[in-house]
């Protein structure tokens, strides 16, 4: 999984944008799910974020992928009943996925401009989101920041993640959404310990309380 420092999220805004015009295929999954290449960068396989592994039915070749690397997409697929275990895959959209950092990594200060949220949930290794941001087509900068986490008087710890996000200087035309996944596996998290996610909206500061499974 690569770690980006700044990331630029509106290159990938138009793989990951919704629209309602987009083509929609029958009977198919779209999921967040981490994707896996083989040693000559086609598509190994897909690790879903409930457990199943599913592989492709023929040569995918996935644009811009390294060799024996794993990357966090947003993957419209489609299982072959008579497998199990074999896919169609339809599309497949990278999504800005980028291991948190301290405050310090940021020279020039954290910026929490707003988002809207539409949904976010955790799963066994990230939590996700579905967020819109206002723009007018220029670049926005995003990451997560990471706090020293507190150990609290049960023994379990408490780790607090914030939304950085810089609008920069793109005015509020209109919303595109954005799907984002923040890995948690790297942090030393256990079974029973928490993780309060705050992130700046347009109603105001939101904080969310996750508990590790």
């Amino acid at each position: 999984m690569k770690s980006w420092g700044y990331i630029i999220i509106m290159a990938l805004l138009a793989l990951t944008a919704c629209s309602k015009e987009e083509y929609q295929y029958p009977s198919i999954t779209t999921d967040l799910v981490d994707l896996q290449t083989d040693n000559n960068s086609n598509v190994k396989q897909i690790l879903t974020d409930d457990g199943k592994v599913f592989l492709p039915n023929k040569i995918v070749k996935y644009a811009s992928s390294t060799p024996d690397s794993t990357y966090r997409v947003r993957c419209a697929y489609k299982v072959l009943e008579e497998t199990g275990n074999k896919i169609s895959l339809y599309r497949i959209n990278q999504i800005v996925s980028a291991y948190p950092v301290f405050s310090s990594y940021f020279e020039k200060g954290i910026k929490t401009d707003p988002v809207k949220i539409i949904s976010i949930w955790q799963s066994e290794r990230y939590i996700n989101l579905h967020i819109g941001l206002m723009t007018k087509g220029e670049l926005h900068e995003v990451h997560f920041i990471k706090d020293e986490p507190v150990i609290n008087a049960s023994g379990t710890k408490t780790q607090h993640i914030t939304f950085y996000h810089s609008q920069g200087n793109d005015p509020e035309g209109y919303t595109r959404e954005a799907f984002l996944s923040c890995p948690l596996y790297n942090l030393g998290l256990q079974s029973n310990d928490s993780v309060i996610f705050s992130i700046n909206t347009y109603d105001g500061n939101k904080s969310y309380n996750f508990i590790m499974k």
